[in-house]
């Protein structure tokens, strides 16, 4: 039980780190999209466009966090439905692990009587085999 809450633990420090660098991509983002907007007024066509390039990088970070943020919720989700399903899965080989005990069990009961019959001669031992109807 230990190891499920280290994990979701560590699943709630990885999410909180995630929504971290995603405010802080969306902060740089629109700093360069304010500095550019502030460097095109003045005039400074060059600085203006490295402002729009870091904009432009800024922007593919946001979306990249943000979509991988949406599958890491997914995957948890799938990962939730895999363990029950598992869980269903274990329960039912469970049971036909205790059924072929109990069976392997009844034929060794068989096999036991049979040996101290033979052994004590109470059924006579035919050469012959029985005819089946």
């Amino acid at each position: 039980m230990t190891e499920v809450s280290s994990e979701s633990h560590e699943a709630l420090i990885a999410s909180r780190r995630s929504k971290r660098w995603l405010a802080v991509a969306a902060i740089f983002t629109l700093g360069n999209l304010a500095g550019g907007v502030v460097a095109a007024a003045q005039g400074e066509l060059v600085h203006a466009s490295v402002h729009a390039g870091l904009m432009v990088l800024g922007a593919v970070f946001v979306w990249l966090l943000a979509s991988r943020r949406d599958t890491s919720h997914l995957e948890r989700a799938a990962s939730a439905a895999a363990l029950s399903q598992l869980g269903d899965r274990l329960t039912l080989l469970q049971q036909s692990i205790d059924s072929i005990g109990i069976e392997v069990e009844r034929i060794g009961e068989g096999q036991r009587y049979l040996t101290r019959a033979l052994a004590a001669n109470e059924i006579p031992e035919t050469k012959e085999r029985p005819q089946s109807p």
